[in-house]
């Protein structure tokens, strides 16, 4: 119990990321009680005992409690950080929005305070700032992305590092559709539209 409300109260998470490994640690006392008692054949003597019954029911509601409250606890700690996170600047940019994540982390829309432009910022995670591995390969695509020129490749025009270790890239902001919601919107393609895309596509990829 103590580790569970740790967690919410140190390090914060979305109730969805947090629900299944607090919720398997609250369980896992009684479920391994019941399994257990039922497999041994002990269990359906020991709970005729009121007093017996009345303990274990107690303990699985404080453990179960006690999960609730690190949830709730958590998900409002990484509620805050978020809020935040949104409102604090990177150099010269000043975060708006997120605009979309991934394995290395996420992609915000934000401001350039000097040239007034919007630009799209990524920023490497959290859990792989620890990962010097991550942080070379997040360097190096930084670095690798800044060389392109193609048309259909987005360019990179900045890297850095604040203070506090935040590692991150600003490229330029793209303001479109993205394919599932060009597919949800017209329905099929033509194939002639299909393979004008992907040729599009390819010469970008082909000059990475």
């Amino acid at each position: 119990m103590l580790i569970l409300l740790g967690h919410a109260a140190l390090l914060g998470d979305s109730w969805r990321r947090a629900l299944l490994p607090i919720g398997l640690g609250a369980l896992s006392y009684p479920a391994t009680t019941l399994l257990l008692g039922g497999l041994t054949g002990t269990l359906g003597p020991q709970l005729s005992d009121s007093a017996v019954a009345g303990r274990f029911a107690l303990d699985a509601m404080f453990l179960l409690g006690g999960a609730a409250l690190a949830l709730l606890g958590g998900h409002h700690v990484w509620a805050l950080r978020r809020q935040v996170f949104r409102t604090r600047t990177l150099g010269r940019y000043r975060l708006v929005e997120k605009i979309g994540e991934g394995g290395m982390g996420e992609v915000w829309r934000a401001h350039h305070h000097a040239l007034g432009r919007e630009v799209a910022i990524k920023i490497l995670s959290h859990e792989k700032r620890a990962c010097p591995d991550a942080i070379a390969r997040f360097e190096r695509e930084a670095s690798m992305m800044s060389q392109l020129t193609h048309p259909n490749a987005v360019q990179v025009f900045d890297y850095g590092v604040t203070e506090d270790g935040l590692f991150y890239y600003a490229m330029e902001l793209l303001d479109g559709e993205d394919l599932a919601g060009t597919l949800s919107r017209m329905g099929r393609l033509d194939p002639a539209r299909a393979v004008e895309w992907i040729r599009q596509a390819a010469q970008g990829v082909a000059e990475a």
